[in-house]
């Protein structure tokens, strides 16, 4: 009986943690023949089976979207510096901006044009945090370089182009007479100069490579110009002027160093003065280079080529078109410039290498600014047959649409301002305010906010009407503003 007993209170249980919804009230053992025992074992059974077979009831989820990727954000690589370690070794130094979870590809050659990955020689930096690398080369070769963001096997996006040179194994070329001849106390500035001291400012001291027909040059100064530097040449002027001969123009007055077009085998007269904006305060000494290599044989071109159309495309940014007649196997070279009237490739330009296309979109360009621009043949290293120069001045900067910006708090010492914009900018933004501009500008107040943040913080403005503003930045100048907005800042 006690055996009986306790079968029961196991049934029991079972029933109970199987079928819950109703529990059967147990009855006294001494009343539990043999086939009821067997009838509640039957049951209790088929309730755990029925038990098993039905689907638990499931909350629903909500549905997550999946955010953007890191690798979907926008890059933005700037070259920094190319310094030389050793022999046939240099630095490669950039800033980036965006999320490189593959890291970078630097890729590099020594002719002349923009290197891409695979075609050209490259070094594979995986750490995403890198910010330089060590590349190679051949001493007094001239490399062209850039740094890429890879991802998926491939170069997604660009540095701008960085050129270096390896310093030669030879000595700097000796002076050519006009180098030789010794100041003297009596000695007269060439006319055009503006004045100048007796002994110059200024002494180039190396010139190298050329093959490609770009050489370069480097020079010392005692101080930094106003303006820049201007580089005068002439094939036949042994001293020639800022105001009677070509010249190539260095606007930062930092650099001491440059590449300038050259034919081979010809030689050329050069002198650098420093430029105050309207004319040179004092020049160097001339310094004679001989580009290397064979001289191009003069020949009958009788291919032409004319800019069409130059139009804004977007700020800071034109779209420009050309035609031509005759052939151009090795494309085109479109050049602009914002103080060279008949800009060459030591200005900046762009490469077309398709005979077919005929358009152009320049996006490095500063709004509200006059450029001129230029499209030549490129054929053996060099520009053969050239467009007549057409000027376009850029769009000034201006309100953006749906450059929105917004009031988030008002609070005195966490002022929050947000906006929305698309797409994102490259360059980041600055945030601008003042308490007595309604549109304010960099002269004001401002601070920069990375690409991919849409928010600024405020924690020093008083308490009252400030006035807010931003500008989608190009890393050194507005291309586009936000709408303008006040904000009444209240204390806590």
């Amino acid at each position: 009986m006690g055996k009986r007993l306790l079968f029961t209170i196991l049934v029991i249980g079972l029933l109970v943690f199987t079928a819950c919804d109703e529990v059967p009230t147990a009855t006294p053992a001494s009343d539990v023949s043999d086939a009821e025992m067997a009838t509640l074992i039957a049951i209790g059974t088929e309730a755990a089976v029925e038990t098993e077979e039905i689907p638990p009831t499931e909350t629903p989820q909500p549905v997550i979207e999946p955010t953007p990727t890191e690798t979907e954000q926008a890059a933005s690589i700037t070259i920094t510096s190319i310094v030389e370690t050793g022999a046939g070794k240099a630095l490669v130094s950039w800033d980036a901006i965006g999320n490189f979870p593959e890291g970078f590809k630097v890729v590099w050659t020594d002719v002349q044009g923009l290197p891409t990955f695979p075609e050209n020689t490259n070094v594979y930096v995986n750490d995403p945090y890198a910010r330089s690398a060590t590349i190679s080369g051949e001493t007094g070769k001239i490399y062209y370089v850039r740094v890429c963001r890879f991802l998926g096997g491939q170069c997604d996006s660009y540095s701008d182009l960085g050129i270096f040179a390896y310093q030669m194994a030879e000595s700097t070329p000796k002076p050519t007479a006009t180098e030789k001849i010794a100041p003297t106390a009596t000695k007269k500035i060439t006319p055009g100069s503006g004045g100048g001291t007796i002994t110059p400012a200024i002494k180039i001291l190396l010139m190298k490579g050329g093959e490609d027909g770009k050489a370069y040059i480097k020079w010392e100064s005692n101080y930094s110009p106003s303006k820049g530097f201007k580089i005068c040449y002439s094939t036949t002027n042994k001293n020639p002027t800022f105001d009677t001969a070509p010249y190539f123009y260095v606007s930062d007055k930092t650099k001491r160093e440059a590449w300038v077009d050259g034919v081979p085998g010809t030689t050329y007269y050069y002198r650098i003065c420093g430029y105050d904006g309207s004319k040179c305060e004092n020049y160097s000494d001339t310094y004679t280079y001989k580009f290397p290599g064979t001289p191009i044989a003069p020949t009958a071109d009788a291919a032409t080529l004319t800019i069409d159309t130059i139009g804004d495309l977007a700020p800071g940014a034109v779209r420009i078109t050309w035609s031509g007649t005759g052939s151009f196997p090795n494309g085109y070279k479109v050049m602009w410039s914002d103080t060279n009237p008949n800009p060459t490739m030591s200005d900046n330009y762009y490469y077309v290498s398709s005979e077919a296309t005929h358009t152009a979109d320049i996006t490095t360009l500063k709004p509200g600014t006059l450029y001129y621009f230029r499209v030549c043949k490129y054929y053996g290293g060099a520009c053969t047959v050239y467009s007549p120069t057409k000027t376009f001045t850029l769009a000034a900067a201006t309100t953006e649409a749906g450059f929105t910006l917004s009031e988030v708090s008002n609070v005195l010492g966490n002022v929050v301002v947000s906006w929305v914009i698309s797409p994102d900018s490259a360059g980041g933004y600055k945030v601008m305010w003042s308490t007595t501009n309604p549109e304010p500008t960099m002269a004001d107040s401002y601070a920069f906010v990375n690409s991919g943040v849409y928010t600024y913080t405020d924690t020093a403005s008083p308490a009252g009407a400030t006035y807010y503003r931003a500008c989608r930045w190009s890393g050194s100048y507005c291309l586009s503003y936000s709408n303008a907005i006040t904000v009444t800042i209240t204390a806590p």
